[in-house]
């Protein structure tokens, strides 16, 4: 399964510091522009548990398959709740990476978004995984220009190796400057034990 996949590697600060100078190179970043206020809002269950990868990935958690109290007053996130805020952000293109029937495909379909359904869970073989990648890496390629939204419920090892390929391929990352960038952005992404 993937929980054995490649071997635990300590990141050093020169990974993380060429990856910033990656990463401000192809625009994505500058030293001035990063909102921590803005980066919290979004990454809250209410506000649709986002995180912006680049300018034209954006992850997400969410939605629930149906409502669910978070504290008084405070609900989860069902897909249409993400519709208008994908439509603000000119998602194209959502890439459902497990549980696909968590979610309800017409209404990002009547919306104009593309659904890609990868059915993945964490006991794949490696042949599943790797026939999953292709068609990864081939959707993020065909949509290069457009934003693409990546949802995956666990979050941490399916997406962040998906992801990982992606940047790698498409941007020209080492394999440290892309675990340095998914664990800037999310420090839980490709744990350890199971990179």
């Amino acid at each position: 399964g993937l929980d054995h996949i490649g071997e635990a590697e300590t990141l050093s600060l020169r990974d993380c510091l060429s990856t910033v100078a990656r990463c401000r190179d192809l625009g994505w970043c500058s030293l001035g522009g990063y909102s921590v206020e803005n980066c919290t809002y979004w990454e809250q269950p209410v506000h649709g548990e986002l995180l912006q990868l680049s300018p034209k990935v954006i992850c997400f958690k969410g939605p629930a398959h149906k409502r669910f109290t978070i504290a008084p007053g405070l609900f989860s996130m069902v897909p249409i709740d993400h519709l208008q805020i994908f439509a603000d952000q000119g998602v194209a293109v959502v890439v459902r990476i497990n549980n696909p029937d968590d979610e309800h495909p017409k209404s990002f379909a009547d919306h104009d978004m593309t659904r890609v359904s990868l059915s993945l869970q964490r006991s794949e073989t490696i042949d599943k995984v790797a026939r999953a990648a292709e068609k990864f890496l081939q959707c993020m390629h065909t949509h290069r220009d457009e934003t693409v939204v990546v949802h995956c419920k666990e979050g941490l090892l399916l997406s962040g190796l998906l992801l990982g390929m992606s940047l790698i391929t498409s941007h020209g990352f080492s394999a440290p400057q892309a675990v340095a960038w998914l664990r800037m952005h999310h420090p839980q992404a490709l744990p350890d034990e199971q990179r």
